[in-house]
């Protein structure tokens, strides 16, 4: 996904309902809550430093002390992790309600019974993080390519190669929802682009688009695959894509450009929901926020789905309310939402390369694509919010080779979501069948 995907992790878990609470950040260290109380309800705060400290909640600044609510506001300074506690009773030792919060940039705590309490328990969370990152260290297969390093990719099915150049905040695991593509007697090679699972940034070294696409170059020397490949570009993936067709043309027999960036990003730093602050964070606080989505996904799919439509297609809050209420009734939507999801969570292990590609996006040069004679595809929705529909018009109107495109509404940047996603594939396979 486009960088500006990123900041929805961030987004998504502001859900209005119950009692909002402005989170006022002091440092990455505290954060100060107002909690606005209700008549005859104790409360009391505990803490904990780390994730890893969970055996020994404290509650040093109130020492267990309840304070009795009034419809006052209590204000208080809280660390990286804790919890309120609710009764009906003073000085509580077993409280009747116990929500468990980790602290956030970003988000308004609730008072009152809602989805938050969906979230697992901190021993749930762990449980999920040191299993998804072992699935993601596990996963595809890993080789060293001379000059470049350790590469991760993920190798599906038997034909003619498609090489994925995947978007922000993916990875190898990307090739999962691009399997319709198979369709045709495709394979799907995709190697995670440097900075993301199983491919580290080279170290004091820029890892440009030129060099990823470059490595995915060596990648197919280096599985023996001589037949030319269909070069696959989506969101952020765009310019290696782009890329690789300017500087291997020997080994490309198609690009096909999905959503896909071609012209400089620049973001608007006077925008609320930029993605700089949610960024700078400790990577505990990414893979939490990853641990929410998830959860919320599989509980809440229509709300969590307005969500990512509010930040990502051009539509006003009526429209993105009714898209995601008619795709979430689709199980077979819903389905493809949570392999989305899981296909950019844990955040922590594709951190460096989102950073990585957006301090490129930034500056990105005009690139020579007339020298571009492949055939070319693009699929681009006119609703996109996050990657502007004039990057597709850029490759239109300046590729050499013949062209071909799938102009649509749909959900915007979730362009694989919804009856769209079938008629894009089935006409990319067409391109690919009817390319020499």
């Amino acid at each position: 996904m486009r960088i500006r995907l990123l900041c929805s992790l961030f987004l998504l878990t502001g859900v209005h309902t119950g009692h909002a609470i402005s989170n006022t950040v002091i440092s990455l260290a505290q954060n100060t809550i107002h909690w606005p109380t209700e008549t005859g309800v104790y409360y009391s705060v505990e803490w904990t430093s780390s994730l890893a400290d969970t055996s020994s909640w404290k509650a040093s600044w109130y020492d267990q002390t309840a304070v009795f609510a009034t419809s006052e506001v209590l204000s208080v300074d809280l660390p990286l992790f804790y919890r309120i506690n609710a009764s009906t009773q003073p000085y509580i030792d077993s409280p009747v309600v116990q929500d468990t919060f980790f602290r956030q940039m970003d988000v308004e705590l609730r008072s009152e019974t809602n989805w938050w309490n969906a979230v697992a328990t901190l021993s749930d969370y762990q449980t999920w993080h040191t299993q998804a990152i072992e699935q993601l260290q596990t996963g595809g297969t890993e080789t060293n390519l001379p000059g470049f390093g350790t590469v991760r990719y993920l190798y599906l099915g038997t034909g003619s190669v498609i090489l994925i150049s995947h978007g922000g905040l993916m990875g190898y695991d990307n090739a999962w929802m691009l399997t319709n593509l198979m369709a045709g007697g495709h394979a799907l090679l995709c190697p995670s682009r440097p900075g993301y699972p199983g491919t580290p940034l080279l170290p004091a070294t820029n890892d440009t688009f030129e060099l990823a696409a470059d490595m995915m170059a060596a990648l197919l020397d280096a599985l023996h695959i001589t037949n030319q490949v269909f070069v696959f570009g989506t969101s952020a993936g765009g310019p290696t894509a782009l890329q690789f067709a300017l500087r291997h043309p020997e080994k490309s027999r198609g690009l096909l450009l999905f959503d896909a960036v071609s012209m400089p990003y620049e973001p608007n730093l006077a925008d609320d929901n930029n993605f700089i602050v949610p960024l700078i964070v400790p990577e505990s606080f990414q893979d939490q926020k990853s641990w929410k989505l998830l959860q919320g996904t599989a509980r809440y799919p229509e709300e969590l789905c307005y969500q990512w439509l509010q930040l990502v297609t051009l539509t006003n809050a009526a429209t993105q309310r009714e898209l995601a209420a008619q795709l979430m009734a689709v199980p077979e939507y819903r389905d493809q939402l949570m392999t989305f999801t899981r296909t950019i969570t844990p955040i922590s292990q594709r951190y460096d390369g989102t950073i990585n590609d957006d301090t490129i996006l930034f500056t990105l040069p005009t690139y020579p694509l007339g020298d571009i004679t492949i055939p070319v595809f693009v699929s681009h929705s006119l609703y996109d919010g996050d990657v502007p529909v004039a990057n597709a018009y850029n490759v239109l109107d300046h590729v050499s080779g013949p062209t071909s495109n799938c102009f649509f509404y749909g959900a915007g940047h979730l362009f694989f979501l919804g009856g769209d996603w079938t008629n894009i594939t089935h006409q990319a396979i067409e391109f690919m069948n009817d390319c020499p």
